[in-house]
């Protein structure tokens, strides 16, 4: 018997294409990073207590997370908590501190007191 009728052309008779040659990929494009402002940053209080979006304030849960919301079409910048995913209760937390360690117990800054 003939060979061609015992084995039919299937997917395993045909020839081999050729490999391409090797093409480096492009490389990846780095995230970016946002820039810290050029300015010197300065503590924000509201009177002599402290506020959550104060650029020292820090959650030391990492928290933090300030949002823009819209009041009566206006946009407003709201401290948000992702721990109780609520708003932020800022000094009264137990895990707020100030990056500059001028937090004080009862909410004050010390520095906004010299």
């Amino acid at each position: 018997m003939n060979r061609e009728k015992r084995f039919p052309k299937g997917r395993h008779d045909y020839q081999r294409r050729p490999r391409q040659p090797y093409r480096p990929r492009p490389p990846r494009q780095q995230p970016r990073i946002p820039q810290r402002r050029q300015e010197e940053l300065k503590p924000l209080p509201i009177g002599k207590k402290c506020n959550p979006l104060c650029p020292f304030f820090r959650c030391a849960n990492r928290a933090l997370m300030v949002m823009t919301k819209y009041e009566s079409g206006k946009p407003v910048k709201v401290a948000f908590c992702r721990w109780i995913g609520d708003n932020c209760i800022g000094h009264q937390c137990q895990y707020a501190y100030c990056e500059k360690k001028a937090l004080l117990p009862d909410g004050t800054l010390c520095l906004r007191i010299t």
